[in-house]
């Protein structure tokens, strides 16, 4: 995949965000669950309302928000919790196109290889702590080895 296709981080949308939230939402109905104590024929009942049969199919916002409002009937409290951005950091965006590039690019593929290439590049250990410049030096380094692999492929 050439980077120019990667341009404006498009691919974070559609499918692999709603893939996130529904994660998300499974997580948060099954804490729900346990800290609720549920047995198994509550919970199914719970998720039949909702017109479903297990947690992995749920498939609508409509339908999480139905079984959110029954857990909270039954007494279960929630907060979401807030996200601390510190200034100049790397936005999520940035980040998840960084490690894309990285799947697409790179040789190793490993977590520690990014973090050597981090090191070397951006002089940090983790990817979460780049600032928006380090990031966008990354990200251009990024896509230059895409650019010299795509060549080599051809």
């Amino acid at each position: 995949m050439a980077p120019e296709n990667l341009r404006g981080f498009s691919y974070i949308q559609g499918s692999e965000m709603d893939n996130l939230k529904k994660q998300t939402w499974i997580k948060l109905i099954h804490t729900a669950r346990r800290q609720l104590a549920l047995d198994d024929e509550a919970y199914r009942t719970i998720l039949g309302a909702a017109g479903i049969e297990s947690s992995k199919e749920l498939s609508s916002e409509k339908q999480f928000d139905e079984i959110m409002q029954a857990f909270k009937n039954l007494g279960f409290k929630y907060q979401k919790k807030k996200e601390i951005i510190l200034p100049n950091r790397a936005s999520k965006a940035q980040i998840a196109y960084i490690k894309r590039l990285w799947d697409l690019g790179s040789r190793s593929k490993t977590e520690s290889g990014l973090r050597q290439f981090l090191r070397r590049i951006g002089h940090v250990d983790d990817v979460n702590f780049l600032t928006k410049q380090q990031a966008s030096a990354v990200i251009l380094a990024l896509e230059d080895i895409l650019k010299k692999a795509s060549k080599e492929a051809e």
